[in-house]
């Protein structure tokens, strides 16, 4: 009876160590899927808007500095092109008599390009009292009109509304070798991220529920694998 006893509770002690061996490796797994979950639901959600704002001010001033450093050179209206279609960024360059050396083509809902030349004057006066640099984010306001047809065309209306839209100015004085003042002129229109991140909660709540039924599926599927062996492994150890 004393052997059948202690067979029997041998088996009991291999049975628990097994279970909380993989109770141990299931927890860790699905543990590691939610901390993944949390960082990309952060990242991709809550933190979307300041890292865009962050990424739009940082192409802005690279846009600046690349432009500076090709300010005599044949492919700047290349270059300004290139950032007026692929980053829409607008660029207006002056010379210290305010006269417009170079820009990018006119563009309706550019800032830059909505500018008048005591708005141009000021902003040049700004960036020399700092440095030579100004950033600065700017509301622009706008009246659309929008004609609202009917079945008779004498009761259509016209209606407008008032847009508010952010942009980015950033203005660089630059020193010619000649000793004269060049100024760049950039902007940037801020695009609200607010569509984008309710399109990225709906995506990210399919592949949460997604990525938690296969986790569970796998955590099971692995913590049965890997617990046999390791039982096995310390069983032989101790024999």
């Amino acid at each position: 009876r004393c052997g059948a006893w202690g067979i029997a509770l041998k088996r009991s002690k291999k049975i628990r160590r097994k279970r909380s061996l993989g109770r141990y490796i299931f927890s860790a797994l699905i543990a590691l899927t939610i901390i993944m979950l949390v960082i990309l639901w952060v990242f991709q959600v809550m933190l979307l808007e300041p890292f865009y704002r962050v990424m739009k001010n940082y192409d802005i001033r690279a846009a600046c500095e690349t432009i500076e450093k090709n300010l005599n050179s044949d492919n700047l209206v290349k270059l300004l092109d290139h950032y007026a279609l692929n980053r829409s960024i607008d660029v207006r360059i002056f010379s210290q008599t305010e006269n417009e050396v170079i820009s990018t083509a006119y563009n309706a809902e550019s800032y830059v390009h909505s500018l008048s030349a005591g708005s141009i004057n000021a902003i040049y006066r700004r960036a020399k009292q700092t440095g030579g640099v100004l950033a600065d984010t700017v509301i622009n306001e706008s009246i659309q009109l929008k004609l609202n047809p009917s079945r008779t065309r004498l009761h259509s209306t016209i209606t407008s509304t008032s847009v508010k839209t952010e942009n980015l100015l950033y203005a660089k004085v630059v020193t010619m070798p000649g000793g004269s003042d060049r100024m760049i002129l950039l902007s940037s229109r801020v695009t609200p991220v607010s569509s984008t991140v309710d399109t990225l909660k709906v995506q990210l709540i399919c592949i949460t529920a997604i990525t938690i039924i296969l986790s569970l599926i796998l955590a099971i599927i692995i913590s049965r694998r890997i617990s046999k062996p390791i039982v096995k492994t310390n069983e032989s150890a101790k024999q």
